[in-house]
């Protein structure tokens, strides 16, 4: 978090970490939790406008642990949700910042 909370700060974005008082304990493959987390919070930078916020929320259920990024920038248009997660999709127009990527993110994310 502490990469993210110098990028955000130098775009004048504000990062808000929700954890609860106790989570169970998590079997994960760290590695991969680490890459998709990277990922998430890499697009919740780059499409959130400066002055923008983001947040890191964690939520412990009955049956699992549930992590959610949100972001302030441009919502993903209704005709390019079935895509989002599609190698090489990027959404038209939405990269005003033209900070410009691949288009592997949320495919690299997206749970099988």
């Amino acid at each position: 978090m502490a990469t993210y909370q110098t990028r955000t700060s130098g775009r004048s974005q504000a990062l808000h970490l929700a954890l609860p008082a106790s989570l169970p304990p998590v079997v994960t493959d760290v590695s991969l939790l680490d890459n998709v987390l990277r990922e998430l919070l890499t697009n919740a930078c780059k499409y959130s406008p400066p002055a923008g916020t983001i947040r890191v929320v964690v939520i412990d259920t009955d049956s699992a642990v549930q992590l959610a990024v949100s972001n302030t920038g441009p919502a993903i248009p209704p005709a390019a949700l079935p895509h989002r997660f599609d190698k090489f999709y990027r959404v038209p127009c939405v990269d005003q910042w033209q900070q410009g990527r691949t288009g592997l993110g949320l495919a690299l994310v997206k749970i099988r």
